[in-house]
């Protein structure tokens, strides 16, 4: 819940990502006002200054409620927040157009309307009280109206949203502050689920035509952040039927601070982030399957050209079959320089018959020019083992000094894993960690290779550490954090080794706004300034997903605990669950 601080996100600059800022003492600055948007709209005006008068979707032109215009009394306002009912609104080309016109810096925010924050916060909101009038809970998103689902027409190839103007926060979980919450829905990448992608862009009736875009960021626009959102395609149906689909499209020229996270993007029949001249970070996203049948569509979870200090950390990206899993292509403009790939799952599931990726696992291809790429502390799983099929890092098409430095990764279970340069690349492989494929390099500089399995559970998806690697090539900030927020000091891989046993929770009722007794788990060599990380062992479900949160552990020397509590306003019942544990010294 938003308290007593005003949320800003934003991308701090090189080398660094997504981050939270916080200001304590709202007092200082003007609060904004806030909206209510309703898929049928409220009554009497219908302008979004209650929830009895919420507006009506996002295609009515009336004061400050129409997201479509330009100028005007009814344009959307630099600075305030608009908080959407749950519910499906009606399907547009695009569903929702930003483009109110920039006034300096000022952003509009969107959020989900839940249960604990739909403005009624006065220290959120300047007018709080007058915008609380005619709220049900039945309108939240978690109160039994599910995802706000702003869906694609299925006549047009025109994006679902469209971004026009810059400064824009899309955030679905704004409830959910730290990236590598135990709360996130996702284990591996700490994504979004179900209704915790409180937006959903919804182009699963979109069969045809060809073009289909997701969300198109007109060229040039810059400071957009995009949080917990669902972007669902019709992924075999579509594929079959030639159709190319991208969720992000960003193929114009001069992108900056393009910002994109804790995002669940599933089923896409082509790529999933096409960029150009850009720069960018995504992460804690799931990239989940994509389908590619014909030579117009690619797979890519990315393809382009001309991403400059470009961030890919922290993702998950399963399934991801055609040209490549990140790829550096003919499409675009500009070279690509400093894009740093570090801390991801790049992996098809237990018993996929999937095709793999033609170029490998990374790429740089069309005799592009791709310098100074950082391949740092990513897993590779599991992609077509037991056969011959290229499997690795490919720069045998990039042009003449292009160079990459593969650093502390682990490629487990492929088939043949071998790395590919032009005449005139440099390829620098360093402590990687070589395990259970089929074929492998032999001679790189701290190498490891050998036949275990160093996984907590694969095919079940658990990706952290059963014991440690030999010792990783020690990197620097924010290469020495992990996906969980452990910071590095010896594993080669996504995650940092230092845990122990599962802790199991209770299952018994918890009331409103009270927490269950404290689960205590003994860690030996614990000290009391350690900080102990937890995160689910398997995908959480029920009141985990609606609700109930899991505080961070209390630590003493020797032990630490645990608690479970409901902040909603009703009984929860946790189902069971176990949570994974680890130490910060």
């Amino acid at each position: 819940m938003l308290k007593s601080y005003t949320l800003l996100r934003g991308f701090w600059g090189v080398g660094q990502f997504l981050a939270f800022a916080f200001f304590l003492a709202p007092s200082a600055f003007a609060l904004p006002n806030c909206h209510a948007i309703l898929p049928s709209g409220g009554s009497g005006a219908v302008d979004g200054s209650s929830w009895t008068a919420a507006c009506n979707g996002v295609t009515q032109s009336v004061s400050k409620c129409d997201p479509h215009a330009t100028s005007g009394s009814t344009e959307l306002v630099r600075g305030d927040i608009y908080y959407f009912g749950g519910g499906t609104y009606t399907a547009g080309a695009p569903a929702i157009y930003m483009q109110t016109p920039d006034s300096g810096t000022l952003t509009i925010t969107l959020y989900p309307a839940t249960i604990a924050e739909h403005g009624q916060d006065s220290a959120v909101c300047a007018n709080s009280g007058t915008l609380a009038a005619g709220w049900s809970n039945s309108m939240a998103v978690d109160g039994g109206a599910g995802q706000v689902v702003l869906p694609k027409d299925n006549t047009t190839g025109l994006a679902a949203w469209h971004f026009a103007t810059d400064y824009w926060i899309i955030d679905g979980a704004p409830y959910i502050v730290t990236d590598t919450s135990a709360t996130w829905g996702h284990v591996q990448s700490h994504s979004c689920t179900g209704n915790q992608c409180g937006f959903k862009m919804d182009a699963t009736n979109a069969l045809s035509p060809s073009g289909t875009w997701g969300i198109n960021y007109a060229t040039g626009v810059h400071n957009i952040t995009v949080r917990a959102v669902e972007a669902a395609f019709n992924g075999l149906t579509a594929a079959q039927a030639n159709q190319q689909a991208t969720a992000f499209r960003m193929a114009g020229t001069s992108y900056t601070n393009i910002n994109v996270s804790h995002c669940h993007l599933h089923d896409s029949p082509d790529t999933y982030v096409q960029y150009s001249s850009i720069t960018f970070s995504v992460t804690y996203t799931w990239f989940e399957r994509s389908f590619a049948y014909a030579s117009t569509q690619h797979g890519e979870a990315f393809a382009g050209k001309g991403c400059t200090n470009c961030i890919i950390a922290f993702n998950d990206f399963q399934d991801i079959t055609g040209t490549g899993m990140v790829v550096d292509l003919n499409t675009g403009t500009g070279n690509t320089d400093n894009l740093q790939i570090y801390s991801n799952l790049f992996r098809f599931s237990s018993g996929s018959s999937l095709p793999g990726s033609g170029n490998g696992f990374i790429a740089c291809i069309n005799s592009n020019t791709c310098t100074n790429w950082k391949i740092y502390n990513n897993v590779f799983s599991n992609v077509k083992p037991t056969t011959s099929t290229f499997n690795g890092i490919s720069f045998g098409s990039a042009a003449s000094g292009s160079s990459f430095t593969a650093q502390n990764n682990i490629f487990f279970n492929n088939g043949d894993v071998s790395h590919q340069l032009c005449a005139g690349c440099t390829g620098t492989f360093n402590s990687n960690y070589y395990t259970q494929n089929t074929t492998t390099p032999v001679g790189e500089t701290g190498e490891q290779s050998d036949s275990a399995t160093p996984f907590t559970n694969w095919t079940a998806d658990n990706y952290h550490l059963t014991t440690d690697t030999t010792a990783w090539a020690p990197l620097s900030s924010p290469y020495n954090v992990d996906t969980d927020g452990v910071t590095r000091t010896s594993s080669r891989g996504t995650f940092q080794f230092a845990g122990g046993t599962v802790v199991a929770l209770g299952t018994a009722l918890i009331p409103s706004l009270h927490c269950a007794a404290a689960v205590n788990t003994t860690a030996t060599g614990l000290l009391s300034t350690d900080v102990v990380i937890v995160s689910f062992n398997a995908a959480p479900s029920g009141a985990y997903l609606t609700g109930l949160t899991i505080l961070p552990p209390d630590v003493a020397a020797g032990s630490f605990n645990i608690r479970v509590c409901n902040p909603t306003a009703g009984s929860l019942t946790p189902p069971a669950a176990t949570l994974n544990w680890r130490v910060v010294h």
